[in-house]
């Protein structure tokens, strides 16, 4: 967990820790809300999502500069 997100929550890690929880069952697991830490698909499915989001956001706006007329540009300087 981030630091500031236990910050946030120290109140109610401190009340579960008090109760008996052990400390792994209060770590990370609460976040995860459908899939287990473990989850080898998630591992595999994550980094090609970034990196799909990351060429996207790497060719839309080159694509857009190769739709510039290059005789307006060089215009305006």
């Amino acid at each position: 967990m981030p630091q500031h997100t236990v910050s946030l929550h120290s109140r109610e890690i401190g009340i579960r820790l008090a109760l008996g929880a052990s400390a792994t069952s209060v770590q990370l697991k609460s976040q995860l809300f459908v899939i287990s830490p473990r989850d080898p698909v998630t591992y595999a499915i994550t980094p090609v999502g970034l990196l799909a989001v990351a060429m996207l956001a790497v060719f839309v706006p080159a694509r857009r500069a190769t739709w510039v007329d290059p005789a307006i540009v060089l215009r305006s300087e």
